[in-house]
C-alpha cells in the first residue's frame, strides 16, 4: 500500500513537473510573440513619425517659398526706380532660390512616397487607437517599446563604436599583413 502511494505520489510529481514546464515554455511563447507584434507596432509608428516629419518640412517650406514670393512680388511693384528693383530682387533671390531648389527635391520625394507616407500615418494612427482597446495590445506595445529601444540604442553604438572599432582592426590587421610582406621581400632581396 505504501509503495502504490508512493507510486502515486510520483507520477503526480512528473505530471506536475510537465505542467510546469508546459506552462513555462508557453509564457517564454507568449513573450515572444509579444515582443514580435510590440516591435512591428514601434518600427511602423517610428516610420509614420518620421513620414509625419517628411510632410511637415514639405508643408513648410512651401508656405516659406510662397511667403517670400509673394513678399518679393510686393516690393517689386512698390518701385519705380530701376535700382531699387534690383536692390529687391537681390534681396529675396538668394531666399527663393533656396526654397525653390527645396521645393524641387521634396517634389520628387513627394511623388516617390507620398501616398506611402500618408497611408503609414492612418495606418499607425488607427492601430493606435485600436490597440488601447485590448489589454494584450497594449502589453505588446510595452514589450515592442522596450524591444526597439533596445535595437535603436544597439544601432546608434554599432555605427558610432563596433564599426569603427572592427574597421580599425581590419586596418591593423592589413598593416601587419603587408609589412610582414615588405620584411620578406627585403629578406629576399
Amino acid at each position: 500500500m505504501q509503495i502504490e502511494q508512493l507510486e502515486e505520489e510520483e507520477h503526480s510529481i512528473q505530471a506536475l513537473r510537465a505542467k510546469y514546464k508546459a506552462m513555462i515554455s508557453v509564457q517564454i511563447l507568449d513573450v515572444v510573440i509579444r515582443c514580435l507584434i510590440g516591435s512591428m507596432w514601434a518600427l511602423i509608428t517610428y516610420s509614420s513619425i518620421l513620414a509625419f516629419i517628411k510632410l511637415f518640412r514639405i508643408v513648410s517650406n512651401q508656405y516659406k517659398y510662397n511667403y517670400y514670393r509673394d513678399k518679393w512680388e510686393k516690393e517689386v511693384t512698390q518701385y519705380e526706380d530701376e535700382d531699387c528693383i534690383n536692390q529687391t530682387n537681390e534681396k529675396y533671390k538668394k531666399i527663393i532660390i533656396q526654397y525653390h531648389d527645396r521645393l524641387e527635391k521634396y517634389d520628387k520625394k513627394i511623388q516617390q512616397g507620398l501616398y506611402r507616407y500618408t497611408f503609414l500615418i492612418i495606418l499607425v494612427f488607427g492601430l493606435n487607437i485600436a490597440w488601447w482597446y485590448f489589454d494584450y495590445m497594449r502589453s505588446c506595445m510595452g514589450y515592442g517599446f522596450v524591444v526597439f529601444i533596445i535595437y535603436q540604442t544597439y544601432c546608434l553604438l554599432d555605427r558610432k563604436y563596433i564599426k569603427p572599432y572592427f574597421e580599425r582592426r581590419a586596418q591593423e590587421k592589413e598593416k601587419k599583413r603587408l609589412d610582414a610582406e615588405i620584411a620578406k621581400n627585403k629578406k629576399q632581396n
